[in-house]
């Protein structure tokens, strides 16, 4: 069944793509406006046909015509009627899925803190670090089964700004890396992320009253940050993936990176 609706929502996305940008515009109003524009057009010539003023050939086309127009008005309806139904399920798929993946990331995160314990004191940088890469990478690979683009970095405080940590970036050319450079501050998500030591989802992005652009050619459409804490609760970084489309993250995804973010706190000391 969440094949079925998984396959459904990818074909409304391709051929209702008026859907996802122009969501102001109720599926219902453009439903009406399409059985109104088929009555219009197609019922006086139907009419016309039935009573015998035209030939039988052209009231035949007519006849299906305007069928296959009410048929296909009728279809957008129920499907309209069905989308929260649909969307919800597919956002409650893609929740189960993220969690096992995440799951999977974490057994794994957690030998590998578990490896570097044991190494000397001079090799635990350079493996934490390591580690640390492949922590920002799956953060962003956890949100792959969604459509878009998806980026992920590590901000750290340096001075009056949040700095990408090292490394610890995935999906960036150097150049958009370069010019990551974020006001430590309520100005930025990541920033006010810090400040607050609470998770925020940005999406969209730019009317976030936290957004701050970046000039690198490319504003993501949705932000979803989240600190790294220490064991005393203070923020010592923060987590932040982003995606070319709106729509992506579940407000539940937070709790998804916070896991990552835990793992990240582990092996801070080691860096």
């Amino acid at each position: 069944m969440d094949k079925l609706i998984e396959w459904v929502l990818e074909w409304l996305r391709g051929r209702l793509g008026w859907y996802d940008e122009y969501r102001k515009v109720p599926p219902l109003v453009v439903t009406l406006i399409a059985v109104i524009v088929a009555l219009a057009w197609a019922g006086p010539s139907l009419r016309q046909a039935l009573a015998g003023k035209l030939h039988h050939v052209v009231a035949l086309i007519l006849a299906y015509a305007y069928a296959v127009v009410v048929a296909f008005a009728f279809a957008v309806l129920v499907l309209a009627l069905l989308w929260p139904g649909l969307r919800a399920a597919q956002r409650r798929t893609q929740f189960i899925a993220t969690t096992k993946i995440v799951g999977r990331h974490a057994a794994l995160f957690s030998s590998s803190i578990a490896i570097i314990a044991d190494l000397s004191p001079t090799n635990q940088p350079a493996a934490a670090m390591a580690v640390l890469k492949e922590m920002v990478v799956a953060a962003a690979e956890v949100f792959t089964q969604t459509p878009g683009r998806n980026r992920a970095v590590l901000y750290v405080p340096d001075g009056d700004h949040l700095v990408p940590y090292g490394t610890a970036h995935h999906n960036f050319s150097p150049d958009e890396v370069s010019q990551l450079v974020l006001p430590l501050s309520h100005g930025s998500v990541a920033g006010h992320v810090f400040l607050s030591g609470e998770h925020h989802l940005a999406q969209p992005a730019w009317p976030d009253v936290h957004f701050y652009p970046v000039p690198d050619g490319r504003p993501p459409a949705a932000i979803l940050s989240v600190p790294v804490l220490d064991y005393d609760g203070d923020s010592i970084a923060v987590l932040s993936v982003d995606c070319d489309r709106t729509d992506v993250f579940l407000e539940e995804n937070a709790s998804h990176l916070q896991v990552v973010t835990s793992r990240i706190s582990d092996i801070w000391h080691y860096l």
